[in-house]
């Protein structure tokens, strides 16, 4: 399996645009990497860093930054890490054993109806946060078809 997504930046507490220096440090929860040790950030300097996801498992994954700095007016902000790992192989194979067959028409089955937050892994092959018959036709389509 191979991780999609996107990058958002993530401010660090105001003070890094102030005039003291920043130290800081980040703590990631399992699933998620954050680089280690303490940083610091001369006033009015920034830094980037990469939070790598684990993308050993297909599915949805949830977690924490957390970030400990000497800012006086945030020592402490926790930033929601939220990742989706899709089968890089194969559209449809909804639950990653690299093919298109009943597991993944079970998934759409016991998902069908769901009208609002409805994943890739749910069945919503469209990704329009429902699960409705466009989903299921697109998976009747490929229904059998070998991973490539």
């Amino acid at each position: 399996a191979a991780g999609f997504g996107r990058i958002f930046p993530v401010p660090l507490p105001e003070e890094q645009h102030g005039i003291a220096d920043l130290v800081y440090s980040m703590v990631a929860t399992a699933g998620f990497s954050a680089p280690g040790g303490t940083f610091a950030d001369a006033a009015g300097a920034s830094n980037e860093h990469t939070i790598t996801m684990d993308t050993s498992a297909v599915g949805p994954l949830n977690g924490t930054l957390t970030i400990v700095s000497n800012a006086p007016d945030e020592p402490l902000r926790i930033v929601t890490l939220v990742g989706e790992v899709a089968s890089s192989t194969c559209f449809g194979d909804l639950d990653g054993d690299e093919q298109v067959g009943l597991p993944d028409l079970a998934i759409i089955l016991a998902n069908y109806g769901t009208t609002s937050a409805a994943t890739y892994f749910d069945g919503d092959l469209d990704e329009d946060s429902d699960v409705d018959i466009s989903d299921l036709a697109s998976l009747l389509a490929i229904y059998g078809t070998p991973c490539p």
